[in-house]
């Protein structure tokens, strides 16, 4: 018989939310789509970490990148404060125990790379959290398919395109997305 492989394609994010995980569990590839424009209102780069009660920001710093940038070729700053910023937060969110001890073992691994390059970060983070949680899913980056550059390419062809070189059957997306 055929092989039914189900797709879903979704922007790298910082720290996703339960949803994001459950649509990469219910797919056979995931499309890591870092080959288009950084906005600077997405959860790439930015999400809520939760201080106490109160949800507080926890934005990644980049280096200075034009409107254009794509997220593939976006950098992050090298500077150790948003990290250990980060850390503090988690910590006093989470009170570290000896339950999640491997999850805090995890984070300091992600901290402790000298990867600079957003997308491999996030791309390290999301498949580290989806092995944690036992889902098997391959991550295919998107600039290993070699799209067409046309201007005039909407993210719907795109996400048919993509589709049809991983040969889907199927194709699963978050609401509203």
């Amino acid at each position: 018989g055929e092989d039914l492989i189900i797709v879903s394609i979704n922007q790298p994010y910082w720290i996703p939310y339960l949803g994001y995980f459950a649509l990469i569990a219910s797919t056979d590839k995931f499309v890591v789509l870092d080959s288009v424009k950084f906005s600077r209102r997405s959860w790439v780069a930015r999400n809520f970490l939760y201080n106490g009660d109160k949800p507080v920001w926890n934005s990644i710093p980049l280096q200075s990148a034009s409107q254009n940038s794509r997220i593939m070729d976006l950098q992050m700053e090298s500077s150790n404060r948003w990290k250990n910023r980060t850390l503090s937060t988690l910590r006093h969110s989470f009170k570290l125990t000896k339950t999640n001890t491997p999850v805090f073992e995890m984070v300091e691994s992600w901290f402790s790379s000298e990867e600079l390059n957003l997308s491999k970060f996030l791309t390290k983070t999301l498949n580290d959290m989806c092995l944690g949680l036992g889902i098997r899913t391959e991550f295919v980056p998107s600039d290993t398919l070699v799209l067409p550059e046309r201007h005039e390419f909407s993210g719907q062809e795109r996400i048919i395109e993509i589709c049809k070189r991983l040969g889907a059957h199927s194709y699963v997306n978050l609401p509203s997305g």
